[in-house]
């Protein structure tokens, strides 16, 4: 008896020691970089709160100082246009 409880002790040590002295190597960084996403201007009118990125002609676009922005509806795109400093700043 006193043999397999000094084998578990044993064991339990060596895992401790052993487990925990591995130091952890620093996470590689594999992001490539992509081209610059549009920015985004979320319109809550419909009030579901999503944003769906697809580039597609009928998506309405305001450009406003040399930016896109693109929006989910007609509706909201004309709420901006109407008054782009207040929704898009100076």
């Amino acid at each position: 008896m006193k043999k397999i409880f000094a084998a578990l002790i044993t064991v339990f040590a060596a895992v401790l020691l052993f487990g925990c002295a591995k130091k952890n190597e620093p996470l590689k960084n594999n992001v490539q970089e992509t081209a610059q996403l549009p920015e985004v201007v979320v319109c809550s009118i419909d009030s579901t709160g999503s944003v769906l990125l697809v580039h597609d002609d009928s998506i309405p676009v305001f450009k406003y100082k040399g930016k896109e922005y693109y929006f989910s509806s007609k509706a909201c795109r004309d709420i901006v246009v109407a008054d782009p400093d207040k929704y898009l700043g100076p």
